[in-house]
């Protein structure tokens, strides 16, 4: 799927986007705009959202570094680490291993739909906000429930996005959520349910897509999410299949009320703070 492509199919679900001095732009928060292909390379000052949808500010990749004034850490997966992948690049064996025996355990596939399923995978999300503290809290996913069923549903209904599921004896255990645009696929979710972490949902998901794609030849990149400071046996998972840090050069222009909002945010980050009870 081009820019192009995918800037329809986000217009037709109902996101914010516009095209704006050759680029298709979408608005990612209010007064905030990015590019719909986030890794499109812009000479700054080359291209820029419409005035009125970047009342704060926007952002984008740049070819060379001396253009950035922010990064982008990643965690990448390229060139024959891609086009080449099969077990025996994973390390160390004993890894290849517990690939090998989730695939046995659990059933990979393709969700054709996921209405049906929206019920345990809420579920999932409220064990995976429990379990990692990262993202909405799991109240979340109980008080507004509705409001993300139907987030939920415009995203699987947008065309272009694959939806993998791991199920064990027929109950959906955990769920990757990917799309590809140009050249590049971005894991875009991963949410496993803590109670059956032992059967390796992760890997087999991880292996099977990454398999799928090197089969199918069309991306030279995979995006896995950010590079994480605080969770760095996150980082080591992804390293296991060949990924590596990689910071994106992006140029960002924040207009006054955006530095006045990130100072006043950063300033109350930095005073004392004081704790109710136990954590």
């Amino acid at each position: 799927m081009d820019e192009t492509q995918a800037a329809t199919a986000l217009k037709a679900a109902g996101e914010p986007v516009h095209f704006h001095d050759g680029v298709w732009w979408q608005q990612v928060s209010p007064g905030f705009c990015k590019p719909v292909d986030l890794l499109r390379q812009i000479v700054p000052g080359a291209a820029r959202p419409t005035p009125a949808k970047r009342w704060l500010g926007y952002s984008h990749v740049v070819s060379d570094a001396s253009q950035a004034n922010h990064g982008w850490d990643v965690m990448c997966l390229e060139g024959e680490g891609v086009s080449r992948f099969d077990l025996s690049r994973v390390s160390p064996k004993r890894k290849q291993q517990k690939i090998k025996q989730a695939i046995k355990t659990l059933d990979i596939k393709l969700m054709k739909e996921i209405k049906p399923l929206l019920s345990v995978m809420n579920d999932i999300n409220v064990v995976v906000a429990r379990r990692t503290g990262h993202g909405y809290p799991p109240s979340y996913y109980v008080s507004r429930r509705a409001e993300w069923e139907r987030f939920m549903l415009r995203e699987f209904s947008l065309p272009g996005r694959e939806w993998w599921g791991a199920f064990f004896e027929g109950r959906l255990v955990a769920y990757y959520y990917v799309h590809v645009i140009g050249r590049t696929l971005h894991i875009n979710a991963a949410k496993s349910h803590t109670d059956f972490l032992h059967l390796g949902p992760n890997d087999a998901l991880v292996f099977s897509l990454l398999e799928q794609h090197a089969k199918t030849g069309d991306c030279d990149r995979v995006i896995y999410g950010d590079w994480s400071p605080d969770v760095p046996s996150l980082n080591e998972f992804k390293e296991r299949y060949g990924f590596a840090r990689r910071i994106i050069p992006i140029f960002r222009s924040m207009t006054p009320a955006m530095r006045l909002g990130l100072w006043l945010k950063n300033r109350r980050s930095a005073a004392p703070q004081t704790q109710a009870g136990p954590a």
